[in-house]
């Protein structure tokens, strides 16, 4: 009961877990690999057990290392609590909100927010993260996220500022082939991730035979303006986009609404709170109108 730890070095385990590797650890932590091997060897030590097994280059958590893994992850949430909550006192319209959201929310509705914001309040600064995966609101990635979801988690708090609908767009030729009933003759663009909106012409017989996977909408636009084939994409993106055409198909209303989302400990945050505000404030008109 005498045997004390280094908090410290709990982050180093956590670290290990989340990049996969000592040395993608240690860079993202800003140390040599030498260091981080030496306060992962030091935490061991305290505990009095293994925590890790080396194989060459490649580090792997034993039993145990994952147990210790579960309570370092809690602490660290526990960690960025305290600190959203010590910080929600004393700001005021200044500082530092971090902000995530998939590439075409970024640019049509985050982006053109922010400028709104840094107008009213220029003692803003923001941290923006584009990316299809989500970052977690919860675990402290971010303050604030613009996330398209059927149900939010329950323990984030948010608007939903509305819904997402989808056409089906290509080039004119493309379109041209469509309105010729030709749709053997033309490459159906999807989601590898995503299931296919089910839609009247996809069920005939002379539907779609070729298909492309994409994993990131950016790439599945590029694709449909090189003329590589035709895609059901978000109204609010490809009418803004002059080379692509609009497929006489009824649009798809998606089960997954924009919502803007929060953690229950900013609720007082007005910084965060403005912020959402005006995010929310522009995605309403943008979805709307699309």
């Amino acid at each position: 009961m005498d045997r004390q730890i280094n908090w410290d070095d709990l982050k180093f385990l956590v670290a290990l877990d989340t990049f996969g590797g000592l040395k993608k650890a240690a860079d993202q932590l800003g140390y040599s690999h030498q260091t981080v091997a030496r306060r992962m060897r030091s935490l061991e030590k305290e505990l009095g057990v293994r925590l890790t097994d080396k194989s060459g280059q490649r580090w792997t958590l034993t039993q145990k290392g994952k147990d210790v893994l579960v309570v370092a992850q809690q602490m660290e949430q526990k960690a960025h609590e305290v600190l959203r909550l010590s910080n929600n006192e004393a700001e005021a319209y200044s500082g530092r909100v971090g902000i995530s959201s998939v590439s075409w929310g970024m640019d049509l509705i985050v982006l053109p927010a922010l400028k709104e914001i840094q107008s009213k309040y220029p003692d803003l600064s923001f941290d923006l993260i584009t990316q299809d995966e989500m970052c977690s609101i919860e675990a402290g990635d971010v303050d604030l996220a613009l996330r398209f979801t059927k149900t939010p988690p329950q323990d984030l708090i948010g608007n939903k500022i509305g819904s997402v609908r989808l056409g089906l767009y290509g080039t004119a030729a493309n379109a041209e082939l469509f309105k010729k009933t030709r749709y053997a003759d033309i490459t159906f663009i999807q989601m590898s991730h995503a299931p296919v909106h089910h839609d009247q012409w996809f069920a005939l017989e002379d539907a779609p035979k070729r298909t492309m996977f994409v994993n990131d909408l950016q790439t599945m636009l590029l694709a449909v303006q090189h003329g590589l084939g035709v895609a059901l994409l978000p109204t609010a993106v490809a009418n803004n986009q002059e080379a692509l055409v609009r497929m006489p198909a009824e649009p798809i209303v998606t089960q997954n609404s924009a919502w803007i989302l929060r953690h229950q400990d900013n609720r007082t945050s007005n910084k965060v709170r403005a912020v959402a505000a005006e995010v929310g404030k522009i995605g309403k008109r943008i979805l709307a109108a699309s």
